[in-house]
């Protein structure tokens, strides 16, 4: 309780925040009325068929490896219980925030709960309210809790069995979601590495990571042999893309990467003040000329198609082009330039992210997990181009690497303080925007949310 009240007292100016922040996600769920997706009527179908384990185990050879994910599904899908699921869902955005807090050190606090209001809620509405957030929103959210006890055993704080119990739950649940599992296994196995170098690691630390290991590892393997998701995959070939067999491998990682980068450039505001950042901490960095203009090209590819699209439709048409819905290279194509230019762009501007967050970093060991954190969260949205399901799935995919973007933003003003250390008026400037922009961003959130049926 005494360890509570402290930080309560230590963040008391944030409160206010705190405060908006849990208000806008109330009043968002308010007004979400569960009328999207067929869900709640599929699920309900199977319960009266199949008791939960029958049905788990039916899922499972013909459908899924998300066994775990599906248990709540069917509790709050049964009925339509939706009141029920906004309170735990609301809870589950709590839980995002206060990791997301925790795993920065609660130095940037304000700057979290700006960036989270950010994230585009209504993608999940895209399979439902309840199917998406439970499949999504949930193992976001409880997969940052399980890093948090990472965080703990790095900095050798004291966590007692209770904490272990509910972090590895946490872990168990989020780790069965397929590509989160190989997320969770890359950022373990960095900070493993980091602790034995560092000397770090204790008797209680290794059973704990060993642990880790043993769940990530689990849900590897279940989602690979899982007999229904070569089933499910088969049949959404014929439902969503009829010639997704005749792609080899290279096409696929190809169709993976321009569609991730299109909707990251035209569409998504988290890269667009992570493309912004990048350009400011250049400049503050006073980098020779040629590196500044390299750290613009993402800001300047996310205006031209965004903000100065009239610009762009006057000036420079053809850039669009890279922007409509992608051709894999064949023999009808072959010969035209615009895939290869289309791809060669959108790999620069991957290319230049990852090498600004490794110029960036305070030392080395942060470099590396910036990389790491953007670049496997670049890849669990990369991986949909090996499923059918790639454009059916809309923008929900993306919320692992939008998150990983969120702490890279946040990672990347801490290590680079220094260069704003005097710029407290200009602070107040950005803070007061930042508020107007939330507000009404927030405000149109929720309005587009209670208008859908």
């Amino acid at each position: 309780m005494n360890t509570l009240r402290d930080k309560i007292k230590n963040h008391k100016n944030d409160m206010p925040y705190f405060v908006a922040f849990f208000c806008v996600t109330v009043l968002t769920h308010l007004c979400i009325r569960e009328y999207m997706g067929d869900a709640p009527t599929f699920f309900n179908k199977i319960l009266e068929q199949y008791s939960l384990f029958d049905a788990i185990a039916m899922r499972y050879q013909t459908w899924t490896s998300r066994i775990i994910i599906e248990i709540p599904l069917y509790w709050f899908s049964y009925d339509l219980r939706v009141q029920a699921w906004a309170i735990v869902d609301i809870l589950m955005f709590v839980i995002l925030l206060l990791s997301l807090m925790k795993l920065t050190h609660y130095k940037h606090n304000k700057l979290v709960i700006f960036l989270i209001l950010l994230y585009p809620m209504i993608e999940m509405a895209s399979a439902g309210w309840i199917a998406t957030t439970i499949n999504y929103l949930w193992p976001l959210a409880l997969g940052c809790a399980s890093f948090v006890l990472l965080d703990k055993l790095y900095h050798n704080e004291k966590v007692n069995i209770l904490s272990v119990i509910f972090f590895m739950i946490c872990e168990l649940f989020s780790t069965n979601f397929e590509t989160f599992s190989v997320y969770y296994f890359v950022i373990l196995t960095f900070v493993t590495v980091v602790m034995f170098l560092e000397h770090k690691h204790t008797l209680k630390s290794i059973v704990i990571i060993g642990i880790q290991y043993l769940i990530s590892i689990g849900n590897i393997y279940l989602a690979l042999s899982c007999p229904g998701n070569w089933i499910r995959s088969n049949a959404e070939i014929t439902k969503w893309m009829i010639d997704f067999p005749t792609l080899t491998t290279v096409d696929k990682i190809i169709l993976g990467i321009e569609d991730t980068a299109v909707n990251l450039i035209q569409s998504n505001l988290l890269f667009l003040v992570f493309a912004l950042l990048i350009f400011v901490i250049g400049l503050k960095k006073k980098l020779s000329v040629t590196k500044i203009v390299a750290a613009s090209v993402p800001l300047v590819s996310v205006l031209l198609i965004t903000l100065l699209s009239s610009f762009t439709d006057t000036y420079f048409a053809s850039y669009k082009l890279m922007f409509q819905k992608m051709i894999n290279i064949n023999p009808m194509n072959f010969n035209s330039p615009l895939p290869y230019i289309t791809f060669i762009f959108f790999m620069l501007i991957m290319t230049i992210a990852i090498v600004a967050l490794f110029d960036y970093g305070k030392d080395l060991k942060s470099s590396i997990l910036m990389v790491l954190v953007f670049s496997v969260g670049f890849a669990t949205r990369v991986v949909m181009g090996f499923s059918p399901t790639l454009y059916a799935s809309l923008l929900r995919t993306f919320i692992f690497f939008d998150f990983s973007i969120v702490f890279c933003i946040v990672k990347l003003i801490d290590d680079n303080k220094d260069l704003f250390i005097n710029e407290y008026k200009c602070e107040r400037y950005i803070s007061a925007f930042g508020l107007v922009l939330i507000f009404f961003y927030s405000l149109n959130s929720i309005l587009t949310i209670s208008s859908l049926y």
